[in-house]
């Protein structure tokens, strides 16, 4: 049976503490200064718009995100400033 040393104690106390971090934070964890990257769902909820609304203000450049791939994502402030910029006074 092997019995860790000290330092690989230590090792696998912060790999647990990491587990349990990302357990707990999930996709969370792409928070960052408290504005969060959403997808494209979950944008499309905030706006209460169709996918292909959504699209096509992306491609008009009306609304920032960023592409990972084949996915696409926002960040909160990025929807909440396209909002606030189409206020009717």
């Amino acid at each position: 049976m092997y019995l860790p040393d000290e330092k690989g104690e230590e090792i696998l106390r912060i790999l647990e503490q990491l587990k349990d971090w990302l357990q707990l934070n999930g996709r969370n964890a792409m928070i960052q200064n408290n504005d969060p990257w959403l997808n494209v769902d979950e944008v499309c909820a905030m706006l209460k718009c169709s996918k292909r609304y959504y699209q096509e203000k992306r491609s008009r450049g009306e609304i920032e995100f960023s592409k990972d791939r084949r996915k696409i994502f926002a960040k909160h402030s990025a929807i909440e400033r396209f909002l606030s910029d189409r206020i009717v006074k």
